[in-house]
């Protein structure tokens, strides 16, 4: 099986600027907790438009904690742009970005850059049309 390394980080514009997202396994645990799901159901429930308002919250936090900021200033922005504003959608669009990032790698990722190994996959599948369409704030149509 061959491998590549990519570590999810993803750089989104989001409240007052870009910021880096990245969920790495401590985050994804956390997470995991916090909403009561794993990723990938998580995932399902941002694509299908079936979140909670603790989805959108809690990845947006720890993404940006993931990233390299402090959990304050992570706290801070997120109290101020996300719970504090009517941007849901905006917002869920976002979260879904950072939880297909950390599951299939950023899309930028080139192959053998980062730090997290990751299983290479052949061909198209769902998680990675999914990454596509996040991005594109296109939703993608789930699988029969």
């Amino acid at each position: 099986m061959a491998f590549e390394n990519r570590n999810g980080r993803i750089e989104l514009d989001f409240a007052d600027g870009t910021y880096g997202f990245r969920l790495a396994i401590g985050e994804l645990e956390e997470l995991q907790e916090k909403t009561g799901v794993g990723p990938y159901v998580l995932l399902k429930r941002l694509l299908v438009n079936e979140w909670r308002i603790e989805d959108v919250i809690q990845t947006i936090r720890l993404g940006l904690i993931g990233a390299g900021v402090k959990s304050t200033d992570a706290l801070n922005l997120v109290r101020r742009y996300v719970e504090q504003r009517s941007d849901w959608m905006n917002n869920a669009m976002l979260a879904q970005a950072i939880v297909s990032a950390a599951l299939v790698g950023a899309p930028e990722e080139e192959p053998g850059k980062g730090d997290a190994p990751e299983a290479e996959t052949e061909g198209s599948n769902f998680l990675t049309d999914a990454l596509s369409s996040a991005i594109s704030t296109e939703q993608p149509a789930l699988p029969a």
